[in-house]
């Protein structure tokens, strides 16, 4: 009983904390001491949203030109995900793997859109205040991340513009965590961990420069920002943590029978392709 009180306790500790926002623009106005500050911030889900994809073949989604979370995006990998855990109590490897990898084959024919009007403005704003700004995603590395969000207009901070191993993590689907124009890519590791690693890289290397104080982390998911929010204390560092459920509770998503009608047209691509 005391255990279930205590763990009650903790989670409203982190709800008073961790503060709520479907306010992108908000943001720039938080950080009172923007060059001793460093914001991470998500991609999919919270800079970024895919509605579908487009083929070579001709084949296009249905909904691709609408605000919606079609195949391919965040919405769609954490979907399936949750049936794998729903099926079973352990989820294989095998199977987690090969649903991200199937998330990665996709994604250079995905289409991508801001999920926020004020978004492209808000960036312009934090570089503007001189705030260091990278983002952190459970992707594994691909330049087609870095080029996507580049088309979109999405700019971090970029002390290096090339891929670089930071370190390594045991639950990375290929142990490595990678660093390139501004994006951590945890590649299914703990993003708490990833920024960790990162921030004892980059006060080292000087990408960022001392004295830190404080912390910024956005992200749609409140597992990832419980997780960050309690590696943030433990460090010292003051946290300004939000949850972002703006998609989740403004754009709807692609009917499944959509969403399984593209999967079967890529892998049919696929499958051409790769003969």
């Amino acid at each position: 009983m005391r255990k279930s009180t205590n763990r009650l306790l903790r989670f409203t500790h982190y709800l008073a904390a961790i503060r709520v926002t479907t306010d992108f623009l908000s943001l720039k106005n938080i950080f009172i001491y923007p060059d001793q500050s460093v914001l991470f911030s998500d991609l999919d889900g919270v800079i970024q949203n895919a509605a579908g994809i487009k083929l070579p073949n001709g084949y296009t989604s249905k909904n691709i030109h609408c605000k919606q979370s079609g195949y391919g995006s965040d919405a769609w990998f954490s979907t399936q995900i949750s049936k794998i855990s729903l099926r079973s109590a352990k989820p294989s490897d095998n199977q987690y793997r090969a649903i991200v990898t199937q998330f990665a084959q996709v994604q250079p024919y995905v289409h991508q859109y801001l999920t926020h009007d004020l978004i492209l403005e808000t960036f312009h704003a934090f570089h503007n205040m001189q705030l260091s700004v990278f983002g952190l995603s459970m992707r594994g590395y691909s330049e087609v991340v870095y080029q996507k969000l580049n088309q979109l207009g999405i700019h971090f901070s970029t002390p290096i513009d090339f891929p670089i191993k930071i370190g390594e993590h045991e639950k990375a689907i290929d142990k490595a965590i990678y660093f390139s124009h501004g994006i951590i890519y945890c590649s299914g590791a703990s993003k708490s961990d990833c920024l960790h690693l990162f921030l004892n890289v980059a006060l080292r290397e000087k990408w960022v420069s001392p004295p830190v104080d404080t912390i910024g982390f956005i992200d749609d998911n409140m597992q990832h920002c419980t997780d960050v929010y309690t590696a943030i204390t433990k460090r010292h560092w003051h946290p300004c943590v939000f949850h972002y459920p703006y998609v989740k509770s403004n754009i709807p998503t692609v009917p499944q029978e959509e969403m399984d009608r593209d999967a079967v047209e890529f892998q049919r691509f696929l499958n051409s392709v790769t003969r």
